[in-house]
């Protein structure tokens, strides 16, 4: 249908206008099609483009530049045809009027039908990433609005004629746009329900991704909680016009540093990520093959793992203290994550102590157990219940130093009555990292990394 609508109205103004100015138009569009890119980038500061970034991406400065340039050639060749046509009139002879006017005529509509083709393909290369885009969301039927539905609709008939190939040459949006498309799709349809927390984590511990993921707009965007918006808009399936304006969406795409930050990322390799669980670009086999540290990504508390070395510090301790820490750990263990980039660390999750476990006992205690004077046993500075009712944030931060096979860094609590600091000292092993607290009367955390076995 749109092939015929475009085709036929171009072949139709061919026809009823003439090869003259056909061949204007023709050499017009082709110097438009060249030329617009170049124009793009200053047209900004002299007319009001779209306002929201993604217009950008989708190269909306090339297309208004497109349509400028258009209109100029028009202007141009309205006074030029006239003074063609009544040069060429002049130059003929009488009796060759006619053949003149048969072949402009047949010249108008041959050139019609081609000009009709170059625009239904220009229409498509406009069309495709916005129905790309479609496609991959695709809401539920019911809040999707026609702009969606319609894009959506025509990207599947172009694949299915075949024109999708073409229309890429004239497509103003970039591989990396289609790369964001999937990855949008990927989350769009995961980050709910039993998946959240998985898409989440993998987002955190993506190493490309680390310190991105902790600027202010994403972090905001990636809180785990009922009064955030834009996850509560995913959940509902939101239609995407209302998700991109969200305030730090749209932040997030006007961030200049966070922007930079993200052009670094492979976003193919982000992508089979999220999908997969793997990286081909941040496997540990290739960190250490390149040298890098293998610490690099995001690593998840290993409950079982982190009570046995409880066990073992305080193995003093009866079953009701066994069964107190195994639930504090449990509870910590659904949002804590610790997380590498190549300069800072980052511990997210609902709470993290900022004391050693082990605490001297009352006297009671310490006499049925055969402590010694100095002995500790661990006691658990919150219930469950109420670490379950605290908020996801970023509980500590700050740069991290390789030391031989060992990695070091200071947890620091700032805001603590008096303030707290502890020395801390990591080993990775077999996709594990020790987490000591040396501090903390040497009491170790053990890590998993995410997306490997249990």
């Amino acid at each position: 249908m749109l092939f015929l609508l475009v085709v036929g109205a171009f072949t139709l103004l061919g026809l009823q206008t003439d090869g003259l100015r056909m061949s204007m138009l023709f050499v017009g569009t082709l110097l438009a099609l060249i030329f617009a890119p170049m124009l793009a980038g200053v047209l900004g500061k002299f007319i009001n483009l779209p306002e929201h970034p993604l217009w950008w991406e989708l190269g909306a400065g090339k297309i208004w530049a497109f349509v400028i340039l258009m209109i100029a050639v028009l202007a141009a060749t309205q006074p030029l045809h006239r003074k063609l046509q009544h040069h060429i009139k002049h130059k003929l002879e009488t009796n060759r009027h006619a053949e003149w006017d048969r072949v402009n005529s047949i010249v108008g509509i041959t050139l019609g039908g081609i000009l009709g083709v170059l625009y239904l393909m220009l229409l498509a290369g406009i069309i495709t990433p916005l129905g790309y885009a479609a496609t991959q969301l695709r809401p539920s039927a019911a809040g999707e609005p026609m702009g969606y539905r319609l894009a959506a609709r025509l990207h599947r008939d172009f694949r299915t004629l075949g024109l999708d190939k073409s229309a890429r040459l004239f497509d103003p949006a970039s591989e990396r746009f289609y790369d964001a498309a999937d990855i949008t799709g990927l989350l769009y349809h995961n980050l709910r329900d039993q998946n959240l927390l998985t898409f989440r984590a993998r987002l955190l511990a993506y190493p490309p991704l680390i310190e991105a993921t902790h600027t202010p707009h994403l972090l905001h965007l990636l809180h785990p909680s009922s009064t955030n918006t834009f996850l509560m808009g995913i959940y509902n399936q939101t239609h995407a016009t209302h998700l991109l304006h969200h305030a730090h969406v749209r932040g997030a795409l006007t961030d200049e540093s966070l922007r930079k930050k993200l052009s670094q990322v492979d976003t193919r390799d982000l992508y089979e990520y999220l999908r997969t669980g793997k990286s081909a670009l941040s496997d540990p086999e290739k960190l250490r093959a390149q040298n890098r540290p293998v610490l690099l990504g995001g690593w998840q508390l290993d409950v079982p793992a982190t009570q046995q070395q409880f066990e073992a510090k305080y193995n003093k301790m009866n079953d009701r203290e066994k069964k107190q820490v195994r639930e504090y750990l449990e509870t910590l263990a659904t949002t804590l994550m610790l997380s590498f980039s190549e300069s800072f660390f980052y511990l997210d999750g609902r709470y993290f102590a900022n004391r050693s476990l082990g605490v001297k006992p009352p006297s009671h205690r310490a006499i049925a157990a055969g402590l010694p004077e100095n002995g500790l046993l661990p006691r658990v500075p919150a219930s469950p219940g109420t670490l379950a009712q605290l908020s996801v944030r970023t509980l500590l931060a700050g740069s991290w130093k390789a030391n031989n096979d060992f990695f070091t860094a200071r947890f620091s609590w700032p805001h603590a009555q008096p303030s707290v600091s502890c020395e801390v000292e990591l080993q990775e092993f077999s996709n594990r990292l020790r987490v000591t607290l040396k501090d903390f009367n040497h009491e170790a955390y053990i890590f998993r990394r995410t997306g490997s076995a249990e």
